[in-house]
């Protein structure tokens, strides 16, 4: 209510940059509340075309889990508002008409709130490319590929040691939240294939393995991990990641035993 109030004053009264600094605090204030309620939100099981069959390079067919947008498209959302707040507030502290050393005062704390708009809105160009990059789950009947936007995966089935699923920290011990994670651990380190990266922003925790977070995609966590794991262990079924016939088993859950 602060920030809408300012900006219904701001375009009352005719000034622009009271307006969108009221409007950037408004729409920075919606989407936090926005991107909770989707943290919090229950996934369903399955949903009707979020699981499909995509064509490889190699002609054949394998069933893909594209990974869900809306976090990064609301992520880019907030740090490019975030950013445009963050400059509004150090070009009102600019602007002001004090003087002498409050005027001085005013200046070097503009200083840090630049720094952080530009920071903020570097993020949101970031994010806006990786939403460019198809980043989804892949199983055939080869192996899983994982594109999560910073690094790209690939395992043949043969070559899983084991399907583990874990409550882990994906940044090691730096951000102290655990959350679900699918780990396909390799029999050798050297057989994930790493296809692709962002050579200055990637991840460097689970090189050692491929790291799936369920929150990620739009399919239950567990179903999820019994799906790895049932594939892992029927190599005799793996035919059916080419047809329709896993997406059928995927919804009707008979991936458990």
């Amino acid at each position: 209510m602060y920030y809408a109030a300012i900006t219904v004053g701001g375009l009352s009264a005719g000034d622009g940059g009271r307006a969108l600094f009221g409007l950037s605090g408004l729409l920075v204030s919606a989407l936090f509340v926005v991107l909770g309620a989707l943290r919090l939100r229950p996934h369903r099981p399955t949903s009707a075309g979020r699981i499909l069959l995509e064509h490889n390079e190699n002609g054949g067919t394998s069933v893909a889990v594209p990974a869900s947008r809306s976090s990064f498209v609301l992520g880019s959302l907030l740090s490019l508002f975030g950013g445009v707040f963050l400059l509004m507030m150090a070009i009102t502290r600019i602007a002001s008409h004090s003087s002498g050393s409050a005027q001085a005062a005013r200046l070097l704390l503009a200083v840090p709130l630049l720094a952080a708009a530009i920071a903020a809105i570097a993020v949101a160009a970031l994010l806006a490319a990786v939403l460019r990059v198809p980043r989804r789950l892949v199983l055939s009947e080869q192996g899983v590929h994982q594109n999560n936007g910073a690094l790209d995966q690939y395992l043949p089935w043969a070559a899983i040691a084991e399907v583990e699923p874990v409550r882990a920290d994906p940044t090691g011990t730096r951000s102290k939240r655990r959350i679900p994670m699918v780990l396909l651990h390799p029999t050798i380190p050297s057989d994930i294939a790493i296809l692709w990266r962002f050579r200055w922003f990637r991840q460097r925790t689970f090189l050692d393995a491929i790291s799936i977070q369920p929150v990620t995609y739009p399919v239950d966590g567990g179903l999820l991990y019994y799906t790895l794991r049932f594939y892992w262990q029927h190599p005799e079924l793996r035919h059916e990641l080419g047809s329709d016939g896993a997406i059928e088993r995927m919804r009707r859950g008979d991936v458990v035993g």
